[in-house]
């Protein structure tokens, strides 16, 4: 009997442990990012304001894309190598943070997209910046170089382009395809777009695109003029009305992937 009694206690006592688990895990999961709660449209976050006035994913105010899309970049004793170099913020859920590690209590503020900054240093995954006179910190896969920004040449007036060897391709807010950060928008095949600038193997556009802060009375996105940049390889130009095309009969699958393409 006092053995059955004791066999049930010890179950007890091992579902108990196991609920508790089970709520420390539930307690201690990562919520600063807003994969699991933001609502995505194409692939990228629909991003609101916060109380700074600042864009933020919608589903997790002052939240981070890092520990969702990309490995965490803390670093605890990172050594640093003097720079002095421009950097320019590519992702709208970027922030600046008092020390190399992504925390909940060590951010500095939320600078928007295509905010610029002086880098005294860089380590393997950030840079040190001088904010509010105080050395702080960006990561490297929110941030890049914006000396490459001055190598575009403008194209007087624009030319017309469409979107070409892709179902979908990424439109971003820096030329470069090593941060998913930098995805603003996706566009489809046979969108025509206009080409202000290029560098050879990018260019920077303008198209229509759902705005990232602007709404309209029912709440839905507004639709705004916006500029991004896409690799030339998926940018054809439009004929114009006196060139007469043939039909390629060559098969190009370069590019064409499950979701957006632009990493080729």
């Amino acid at each position: 009997m006092k053995k059955h009694v004791l066999i049930i206690l010890a179950a007890g006592l091992l579902l108990l442990s196991a609920t508790a688990c089970n709520k420390d895990k539930e307690d201690n999961k990562e919520t600063d990012g807003a994969t699991d709660t933001a609502e995505t449209t194409g692939g990228f976050f629909i991003v609101d304001t916060d109380e700074y006035g600042e864009p933020v994913t919608s589903g997790e105010p002052n939240g981070d894309f890092e520990e969702d899309t990309e490995p965490d970049p803390s670093e605890e004793s990172p050594t640093f190598t003097d720079v002095n170099m421009e950097i320019v913020i590519i992702s709208y859920g970027a922030q600046i943070r008092s020390s190399t590690q992504i925390k909940a209590d060590n951010t500095v503020a939320w600078p928007s997209g295509g905010t610029t900054y002086t880098a005294t240093g860089v380590s393997k995954n950030w840079y040190r910046i001088k904010y509010q006179d105080q050395d702080c910190y960006v990561a490297k896969n929110v941030a890049a170089d914006a000396a490459v920004l001055n190598t575009f040449t403008a194209i007087e007036g624009g030319e017309m382009v469409k979107v070409v060897n892709a179902e979908t391709v990424n439109v971003r807010s820096y030329p470069s395809a090593d941060s998913d950060y930098s995805i603003r928008d996706q566009l489809t095949g046979d969108t025509e777009v206009k080409r202000l600038a290029t560098n050879g193997s990018w260019s920077l556009i303008e198209y229509q695109g759902k705005s990232e802060s602007e709404t309209n009375a029912d709440g839905s996105a507004m639709i705004v003029t916006k500029q991004g940049y896409i690799k030339n390889s998926f940018l054809e130009a439009l004929a114009s009305e006196e060139e007469t095309t043939e039909p390629s009969t060559e098969t190009d699958t370069e590019g064409t992937t499950e979701g957006a393409a632009d990493a080729q």
